[in-house]
């Protein structure tokens, strides 16, 4: 509660001192956005997310860093909120910007592929969940290594493709980067080591 209450502080000075599309606005908004998510508060942060990808967009341009990983959290908060579809869309424009710009080896790229994968599988796209996530696998042991942290999750989304999942966590990504999502997981007991397997922790901004 007290960094949802400094947050919106700061958003305010922010917009009444700089303009509401200040990039020091912007990550405010996008800070807010994130702890807003973090409460529950979905909906809200779902329109903050928005106005952030418009702004970047507009400010920024489509292929800038910052715009893509805009978009990454408004997709993370569609997915939240049930909207697959959307998020499925959005997470498509993020990988392709990701590999056009950095090159299908790059961390980011990886991680977008991850993301999309994930939203195939939401929307029951098996099979292209399945490819992705096998390449997702191999590019992150051969870029980060066997034992890194997101090559696991990797390992874990996969062997989570054929299971029916549950409803994702919610998902909290800093406006100007990202990690690597892990997949909604599976109806299991809350002490599954599986379970916790694919959980990766998100750093606020």
């Amino acid at each position: 509660e007290l960094a949802l209450l400094l947050r919106t502080e700061v958003l305010e000075a922010r917009e009444r001192t700089q303009g509401g599309d200040h990039p020091q606005t912007l990550v405010a908004r996008s800070n807010l956005a994130n702890s807003l998510a973090t409460a529950g508060r979905s909906d809200e942060a779902l329109t903050l997310r928005r106005s952030v990808v418009e702004a970047r967009e507009r400010t920024l341009g489509t292929d800038h860093p910052q715009t893509t990983a805009a978009r990454n959290n408004l997709a993370n908060s569609y997915a939240d909120s049930g909207r697959h579809d959307d998020a499925l869309l959005l997470r498509r424009q993020v990988f392709e910007v990701r590999e056009r710009t950095l090159g299908s080896a790059h961390p980011l790229t990886i991680t977008a592929r991850n993301n999309l994968a994930n939203s195939l599988a939401a929307v029951g796209l098996a099979d292209e969940a399945r490819a992705e996530r096998e390449r997702t696998l191999a590019d992150s042991e051969r870029v980060l290594g066997p034992d890194h942290p997101h090559t696991v999750t990797a390992r874990a989304n996969l062997a989570f493709t054929d299971a029916a999942p549950a409803p994702a966590p919610d998902q909290v990504v800093p406006d100007t980067g990202t990690e690597l999502e892990p997949a909604p997981v599976p109806t299991t007991p809350a002490d599954s080591p599986t379970t916790g397997e694919a959980q990766i922790g998100r750093a606020h901004v």
